[in-house]
């Protein structure tokens, strides 16, 4: 890139800090990050992610030649002792004595820095005042926090430090990036802030697939030959998380049993890790992050049993682009309404008949999922963050 002098153009450099390790990026947090980072190239700006250190996240995930990778060696030990029996990951790994002066030292080299979730929202103390600051926020986190704790007294101990980090990481960023008019509303009423510090930043897709691309069912047969003997597939997919593992154990308990003869169902993504070993007659379980093309063949459903959880569901568009039918709850559906008329939107105790309904799958990508390619997001993101870095560069230099 080249300025109107013919002197070459600055690349701004943007520091992307992430509370997990992103490399593979089988998660939707992570598949945001990534996406994001990786198109912002375009955008002439150069995106570096640190995280903390995750043996073999380098070596054998990390494959982009557009972002750069920082790993931070850190023993994150309280996570792996108490997320699963009383506190959420994200309220454990908010607490992490020294990782600030571990970073610290990598902070001076960048223009931008942009915060996913709030968890380490305490850097901001090492990051100097003239530079700006964006908080990607995934989902209110005060919400989402609380609503993984089991005990009343957990929640309030975990609500009330979420909610300090969350409020001090969106009134210091000179913008919120928020996944939804709803979650912007939350924000502006939660924490008392101007809505012109939030700006719109949804989920994306990579590409939207045409149907049959990858082989329709012929390959999906080839790893699963039992799928021949029924006449419907449906899929989820999700990474493992609480809310994906409720949303696997309704499917195994309530809707599988109930369409034993007539439907399949696939389990896709580390979401199925804790029930892969159970022995099931019409449900399969592939827990690679990176084959969801194979099942996604023309015909399928794919399911979005969701009553919990915050943001969006990223996993619906991931349907919508390969031309499933896609049956989802009303809370599946929160800021995606617009493609409620490709949606059956259903309750949660209404997926059997919906399935049972459904004699021929529609197939066929909406048109709108052309706003939500990640490459058009990014190019978004990319014009916000050169007028802030701008701003603040004219800020400081008339200081």
């Amino acid at each position: 890139m080249k300025s109107s002098n013919n002197q070459p153009k600055k690349r701004i450099r943007l520091l992307i800090i992430s509370p997990y390790p992103v490399f593979p990026p089988e998660s939707g947090g992570k598949i945001r990050i990534v996406e994001l980072a990786e198109h912002l190239y375009l955008s002439g700006i150069s995106a570096t992610v640190v995280t903390p250190y995750k043996p073999g996240q380098r070596n054998k995930f990390y494959n982009s030649k557009t972002v750069h990778l920082i790993e931070i060696k850190y023993p994150f030990l309280l996570p792996l002792f108490f997320t699963k029996y009383l506190f959420p990951y994200g309220y454990l790994c908010s607490i992490h004595p020294g990782y600030g002066i571990l970073l610290k030292k990598f902070l001076d080299s960048y223009d931008v820095f942009q915060f996913e979730h709030v968890f380490f929202g305490d850097i901001l103390n090492y990051i100097h005042s003239g530079k700006p600051v964006l908080y990607d926020a995934h989902n209110i986190e005060y919400d989402y926090c609380r609503s993984e704790c089991g005990m009343t007294v957990i929640k309030k101990i975990v609500g009330k430090r979420i909610y300090r980090l969350e409020k001090a990481l969106v009134q210091a960023a000179a913008i919120t990036l928020a996944c939804s008019e709803e979650e912007k509303s939350r924000f502006v009423n939660l924490y008392e802030i101007p809505e012109k510090k939030i700006k719109i930043l949804p989920n994306g897709i990579k590409e939207i697939v045409e149907p049959n691309r990858y082989g329709g069912r012929k390959a999906l047969f080839e790893k699963f030959p039992q799928l021949q003997q029924f006449p419907m597939h449906a899929i989820f997919s999700g990474s493992n998380v609480e809310h994906n593992r409720n949303a696997v154990k309704f499917i195994i308990e309530k809707i599988a049993p109930a369409l034993r003869q007539k439907c399949a169902f696939i389990i896709h993504g580390r979401g199925g890790k804790s029930f892969a070993k159970q022995n099931h007659y019409n449900v399969f379980f592939d827990l690679a992050y990176n084959e969801f093309e194979l099942y996604a063949h023309s015909g399928a459903i794919g399911l979005n049993p969701m009553t919990q959880g915050a943001g969006t569901n990223l996993k619906l568009l991931h349907y919508l682009a390969h031309g499933l039918q896609v049956i989802s709850t009303d809370f599946g559906m929160r800021g995606y309404e617009k493609f409620n008329p490709f949606v059956l939107t259903r309750p949660i105790d209404g997926f059997v008949d919906a399935l049972k309904s459904i004699e021929s799958p529609s197939t066929g990508t909406p048109t709108e999922l052309r706003d939500y390619l990640w490459e058009k997001i990014a190019f978004d993101l990319g014009t916000t963050i050169h007028k802030l870095y701008r701003q603040h560069s004219v800020i400081n230099y008339s200081a």
